[in-house]
C-alpha cells in the first residue's frame, strides 16, 4: 500500500474516506430536497471528476468553476452544466465559451456580470461571431465594501440593461 508521507507525493494531497464522502453527499442531497433548493458545489477545491460526477448524480443542479479555465477542464470531465463563479472578461476565454455553447447544445455555462463594462468586453472579444446560442449572464449583486458584485440597485438594473442590449448575452438572472 502506498504510504502518503513516505512515498513520492506532492502537497496538497486531499485524503477521503469513502463512507464520510457518502453520508456528506446525501446529507446535502437530503437538505436541498427538503429546502427545494439547488445547488452548484464549487469544484476549484477537489478538481476531482469522480467526486463531481458523484454530486451531480445526487441532484446538484451544476458544479462552479472559478474560471473559464477550470469550466473548460470541468468539460473534459464530462460536466455539461457549469456555472462560472467570476466575470468572463478575457477574450479566448469568451471566445471558447460561446464556442463551446454553439458546439454543444446539451451544455449550459451561465457567467457573473458585475459591471457595463464587464458586458463591453464581453461583446468586444465576440464580435465578428455568427448569430447563435447566446452566453446566459447573471447579474452578480454584492455588498458594500465587498470585493465583487454590483453596490446598488441602480447599478444592477445598468448591467442588467447592457445585458439584455447585447446580441452575444442573454439575461438569466441575479447572483448574490
Amino acid at each position: 500500500r502506498l504510504n502518503l508521507f513516505r512515498d513520492d507525493f506532492m502537497f496538497p494531497v486531499m485524503v477521503l474516506a469513502k463512507n464520510d464522502l457518502e453520508h456528506n453527499i446525501a446529507t446535502v442531497a437530503r437538505f436541498c430536497s427538503d429546502h427545494d433548493v439547488s445547488i452548484a458545489p464549487h469544484g476549484k477545491a477537489t478538481m476531482s471528476p469522480e467526486l463531481l460526477h458523484r454530486q451531480l448524480d445526487a441532484g446538484s443542479w451544476a458544479i462552479t468553476a472559478s474560471t473559464a479555465s477550470q469550466a473548460r477542464i470541468f468539460r473534459a470531465f464530462g460536466i455539461r452544466r457549469i456555472l462560472i463563479a467570476h466575470q468572463v472578461v478575457d477574450p479566448a476565454a469568451s471566445r471558447w465559451v460561446w464556442d463551446e455553447l454553439q458546439n454543444h447544445p446539451d451544455v449550459e455555462i451561465l457567467c457573473l456580470v458585475d459591471s457595463v463594462e464587464g458586458v463591453e468586453l464581453m461583446d468586444s472579444a465576440l464580435a465578428g461571431r455568427p448569430d447563435g446560442r447566446p452566453i446566459d449572464a447573471l447579474v452578480e449583486i454584492g455588498i458594500q465594501s465587498g470585493r465583487t458584485g454590483c453596490r446598488t440597485v441602480d447599478e444592477a438594473i445598468a448591467v442588467a440593461q447592457r445585458i439584455s442590449a447585447s446580441p452575444r448575452l442573454r439575461l438569466a438572472g441575479t447572483e448574490c
